[in-house]
């Protein structure tokens, strides 16, 4: 693909109480990693892992330390999806490859986390490849490098009560979907950014990111109801692969978790049961 970008890594929550929305998450059926804090700035998260991605819940632990560009993101969009990163074949051909498209990317920049075990922290390090805001308009989108793959995905993390394989698609409600497909076109290449009608699809490997007018989600996602006032770019919903979608109804029903399901084998729990974001749980 181009650019070397492969696939979503993962899709940041941002919330305001970082334990509530660890119970909220739970309470869902995931499995949480240990709470974890980022070296140097005011944030730290929990991590919800699969096999190839995973969600990263996000928001402040220590006030004092500098402000990163998330936390930024959540206090301008509100609790919800603030952004995305995606795996590439390595943060340095990456950064070549949109230095080479005219996109001017920032240095390549170090971050690393402290994850409280119970056998004391362990630190996962990454490498980020971000662009200025012009280039990504509407929503943030960096690319992210793991370092130390192998701390960040224990057998016990992997496995989830509610059957969840893995990430599907991210949905975002901006103003003008269309005027998204060029600097799109220029990260993913042209083939990958398709348009129909006034939504926008960006093909990134097997995952999706819709970019969609607040008139038209109730299109792509109908039970949604769209607030008589919503703040653009707003990210809207998360999307979830499971095998067995009846078993994942079991055991919302079991934690008395409400949802629909509009189309057979995908069920969708509405936002306030989700720290801001519609969760769909999608049989494939």
């Amino acid at each position: 693909m181009t650019n070397g970008i492969t696939s979503i890594d993962h899709v940041l929550v941002g919330v305001d109480d970082l334990d509530g929305a660890a119970r909220a998450w739970r309470r869902l059926g995931f499995t949480l990693t240990p709470r974890g804090r980022h070296v140097g700035r005011m944030s730290g998260n929990y991590c919800i892992m699969f096999g190839d991605d995973y969600v990263e819940l996000i928001g402040v632990v220590d006030p004092s330390q500098p402000e990163p560009p998330n936390i930024r993101m959540l206090r301008q969009m509100g609790q919800g999806l603030i952004a995305t990163a995606m795996a590439s074949e390595g943060a340095e051909a990456t950064h070549a490859g949109f230095a080479a498209a005219g996109l001017a990317p920032l240095a390549i920049a170090d971050l690393s986390r402290l994850i409280e075990l119970p056998e004391g922290e362990a630190e996962t390090r990454f490498r980020l490849v971000q662009l200025p805001a012009e280039a990504t308009p509407e929503f943030r989108l960096f690319v992210c490098e793991h370092l130390t793959p192998e701390l960040a995905r224990r057998p016990a993390w992997l496995s989830h009560p509610n059957g969840v394989t893995g990430l599907r698609s991210a949905t975002v409600a901006v103003a003008d979907p269309l005027a998204l497909a060029a600097p799109h076109g220029a990260i993913f290449g042209a083939g990958n950014v398709v348009v129909t009608d006034d939504m926008l699809t960006v093909f990134a490997g097997r995952h999706r990111l819709h970019f969609v007018t607040p008139d038209d989600l109730p299109l792509l996602l109908p039970e949604f109801e769209v607030p008589a006032e919503l703040r653009l770019p707003k990210g809207i919903a998360v999307s979830f692969s499971v095998a067995d979608s009846a078993a994942t109804a079991a055991c919302l029903e079991e934690a008395g978790v409400g949802f629909d399901e509009p189309v057979a084998g995908h069920l969708h729990v509405p936002p306030a049961e989700a720290t801001g974001v519609l969760v769909e749980f999608a049989a494939v």
